[in-house]
């Protein structure tokens, strides 16, 4: 079988065609689609750390929910302790008769500031500043030690004792308490 002039250039120009649309395919069909899938594996590989800090986080907001029944028990044992009313009217009279009960005689307590508590929404922290002019120190520790595990609510972060020089037997103390109460 020969071929003609004509039907030479017909199967040189339909391999050329054939040529040109694999290349074509290759070059253009399936050479953007490498590179995209070169390109979607190094997005996924980047976001790995992210998939696995949000799982982490999910682990975490799930731990919490579990513990939203207890908290909220906790925080109604807590609103029992607080006694009604504004705390400028009941705190003095509960720090008064706890330390007046115990022979501490006179208490003056005093409001120091008022603020947000940072630990717990919903509160506020009460600062107070107590002065006993003439008491035991040992005796005023039990005392304080009874009143803070009576009032789980109050902390004392700190206290001053000074001598008196004319009555060795007794103290003068200064403290400071700090309460939390719901807003």
């Amino acid at each position: 079988m020969k071929f003609s002039k004509e039907e030479k250039q017909k199967v040189v120009l339909g391999a050329l065609l054939g040529i040109a649309v694999v290349y074509g395919y290759f070059e253009y069909g399936l050479g953007p689609l490498k590179a995209s899938q070169k390109r979607s594996q190094a997005e996924l590989t980047a976001l790995e750390p992210k998939i696995t800090e949000a799982k982490k986080q999910i682990a975490s907001r799930d731990a919490l929910k579990a513990r939203i029944p207890q908290a909220e028990t906790l925080l109604q044992q807590i609103d029992q302790l607080i006694p009604p009313g504004s705390p400028i009217a009941w705190f003095p009279t509960l720090v008064g008769q706890h330390f007046k009960s115990q022979g501490n005689d006179p208490v003056v307590t005093r409001m120091l500031s008022d603020v947000a508590d940072p630990l717990v929404e919903g509160y506020r922290r009460f600062n107070w500043s107590v002065e006993i002019p003439k008491t035991d120190v040992f005796e005023f520790a039990r005392t304080l030690a009874e009143f803070e595990n009576s009032q789980p609510l109050v902390e004392a972060p700190s206290i001053i004792v000074e001598f008196q020089k004319d009555d060795p037997q007794y103290q003068r103390v200064s403290l400071n308490l700090t309460n939390s109460v719901k807003k």
